[in-house]
């Protein structure tokens, strides 16, 4: 009687599954890195500036301090 195969997986490409959460992940990053960003800009702008995009000083604030993962 012959043994019945055994079948490896194939570990040179990743899983099917595993590019679109990788682009998912990728996503994720690049929107939190824009969150930092524009707040870290909005930290620095002049109070005549902040006029301009309708915001006060308290907006400001409370936007700055929010974490870079919230929206």
């Amino acid at each position: 009687m012959s043994q019945p195969a055994v079948i490896q997986p194939d570990r040179t490409h990743p899983a099917p599954l595993a590019a679109p959460l990788r682009a998912r992940l990728r996503a994720l990053l690049v929107l939190c890195l824009r969150h930092h960003r524009t707040r870290w800009e909005l930290r620095d702008l002049s109070p005549h500036l902040l006029a301009d995009i309708g915001l006060d000083e308290d907006r400001r604030r409370a936007e700055c301090a929010k974490p870079f993962w919230r929206g």
